[in-house]
């Protein structure tokens, strides 16, 4: 099915998802990461939501990614150390409270969201005119009680590096 497509789904039913048939569904596509298939689909998800939607700034995009049920999002939040060590680093975040795909998961030692980072890096992307990774350094899975994600632009490798770091460290402690 094409971007289109389930964005005029979208349009044509203005039922909320039930958490439940989301995370049943969810479920079916999370062994679809190993190959970046969730988060490109979801990155090119958001460029189609911006074209269509036309966010005046970033916080714009971030409540609408809220009410379509994502969860509570927010940039530039500064409450953890690895926060101030993202803003260190010299790049922004976006965090996530209450994910659709993650709250309440069980500590797994990994990161979870795809889905989340990729709507969160095309989203942003388009709407700035530039590319980034979201590269998720907090979340359920790695035992947090939210999910946060570095805006790292795309060829930064050095930046990309930095933050990937910051998440093994986490994980071995």
């Amino acid at each position: 099915m094409r971007l289109e497509e389930i964005l005029q789904m979208v349009e044509t039913c203005n039922r909320r998802i039930d958490r439940t048939a989301f995370l049943i569904a969810r479920s079916v596509i999370w062994d679809l990461e190993a190959n970046g298939e969730v988060r490109k689909r979801a990155e090119q998800l958001g460029h189609e939501i911006v074209k269509r939607i036309e966010f005046s700034d970033v916080e714009d995009a971030c409540e609408y990614l809220q009410e379509i049920g994502c969860g509570e999002v927010q940039v530039g939040v500064q409450e953890e150390e690895a926060d101030e060590l993202v803003a260190d680093m010299g790049y922004d975040n976006v965090v996530v409270y209450d994910c659709i795909s993650c709250c309440g998961a069980p500590e797994m030692g990994e990161t979870l969201c795809a889905l989340e980072s990729g709507l969160i890096q095309g989203t942003i992307g388009a709407i700035e005119g530039r590319e980034y990774y979201a590269i998720e350094y907090a979340c359920w899975g790695l035992g947090d009680k939210r999910c946060a994600f570095a805006l790292v632009p795309k060829g930064d490798k050095e930046g990309c590096r930095k933050v990937q770091e910051l998440v093994r460290e986490r994980v071995q402690g």
